[in-house]
């Protein structure tokens, strides 16, 4: 999946740090350190990185805590 976006964007001159990687916070994960150590990858490429539906779920301030996204997408019931 990396492979075929960095490729894609280099075809048509499309910068990186236009491209956001999300993952939602309300599904349960087993391991939010192969998470995290993801989502710095793809930071490293040059992409951001966003949390979706935060406040939500499983993860809480622990997501947080061991990473720092770009932006952070708040659950509805936490605006509300």
């Amino acid at each position: 999946c990396i492979r075929s976006t960095l490729e894609s964007a280099k075809a048509h001159n499309f910068p990186l740090s236009q491209l956001i990687f999300e993952t939602v916070e309300s599904e349960h994960l087993d391991n939010n350190h192969h998470l995290t150590n993801i989502l710095r990858e793809y930071q490293e490429f040059g992409f951001k990185t966003a949390i979706d539906d935060f406040g939500a779920g499983y993860s809480g301030l622990t997501l947080l805590a061991d990473f720092q996204p770009d932006l952070i997408k708040l659950d509805m019931a936490l605006v509300r």
